[in-house]
């Protein structure tokens, strides 16, 4: 399981890739929010287990097929309000 920090790395790495934007380790400290370090230590972290290349700033293969199935696994705005609506 990932922590929170390499998560939201990973998932700005998927995110700016499906923008077709540069992910450099300046725009991943842009769009999480973590200090310069963290991110740095996030990819280090993903790198190790094969979801990143860190030197490049890219998935791999093995992560953006992690990163697609974690963002299928989120609820969804639309689901959250299905759900109140059947449960009023």
């Amino acid at each position: 399981m990932l922590t929170p920090s390499p998560l939201t790395v990973l998932r700005a790495l998927f995110d700016l890739a499906q923008r077709a934007r540069p992910a450099g380790r300046d725009a991943l400290t842009s769009r999480t929010g973590l200090p310069p370090s963290q991110v740095a230590r996030a990819l280090r972290h993903l790198e190790a287990r094969g979801l990143v290349d860190a030197a490049r700033c890219r998935l791999t293969l093995a992560g953006l097929a992690f990163a697609v199935a974690a963002r299928a696994a989120e609820p969804r705005a639309s689901d959250a309000t299905s759900t109140t609506a059947r449960a009023a």
